[in-house]
């Protein structure tokens, strides 16, 4: 069941990319044209997180951890250049980077996801997007929606992170590998990817 989950994944994740490929001459100019290279460090992610304990015999939560790591400085980049609120981002990212000290000394790297990190990395992806949308309802980008990239990725981002914070928060009483972790996330990450891929097809529309 999982693994069936998880090809749909891939595929969601593969579609994003190769819309993000096919669309790049309409935003490679734009505050996301970063994007299309975030997908492509997605898909290696998502190969060795997979492949890892198959071929070496040993856990891969230290992939995900560098991932998280990654992930949130590339979503508070991006909001940094999307949204007209540049100190708060730069003290979200300070708070974030204490946060990865804290995992450092405090968390397994190798053995076990970074639970400080990823709470501390969803909140702020959260806040962010609530700043956005604000901003969205009280501008005239409201009527054409549809046509905007930026709704389009901040809506997953909002979606999986919102519902995922319930399960981060409960993740030291579920096991990793179990089908109550695995299947809600696996579908919350079908969600996300699915809407940043209508974030490039809105453009082809054009």
């Amino acid at each position: 069941m999982l693994l069936k989950l998880k090809i749909i994944l891939w595929i969601f994740q593969l579609a994003a990319f190769i819309a993000a490929s096919i669309t790049w001459n309409k935003y490679k100019n734009t505050t996301q044209r970063y994007f299309l290279f975030f997908l492509g460090f997605v898909l290696i992610v998502e190969f060795l997180g997979y492949n890892i304990p198959k071929i070496y015999g040993i856990k891969s939560q230290f992939v995900y951890n560098i991932f998280t790591v990654i992930s949130f400085y590339f979503y508070l980049y991006w909001f940094n250049s999307i949204l007209n609120k540049k100190l708060i981002i730069k003290v979200f990212a300070v708070a974030f980077s204490i946060s990865i000290v804290i995992s450092i000394f405090f968390e397994d790297f190798m053995g076990a996801l970074w639970r400080v990190p990823l709470t501390t990395g969803t909140f702020l992806v959260l806040v962010c997007s609530g700043i956005f949308y604000y901003n969205l309802l009280n501008s005239n980008d409201i009527f054409r929606y549809q046509k905007s990239q930026k709704f389009w990725i901040v809506t997953g981002l909002l979606i999986f992170y919102i519902a995922f914070l319930p399960i981060q928060l409960f993740q030291p009483y579920l096991k990793v590998s179990s089908l109550s972790y695995g299947i809600p996330l696996t579908v919350l990450n079908i969600l996300m990817y699915g809407l940043i891929a209508t974030s490039f097809l809105c453009l082809k529309k054009d």
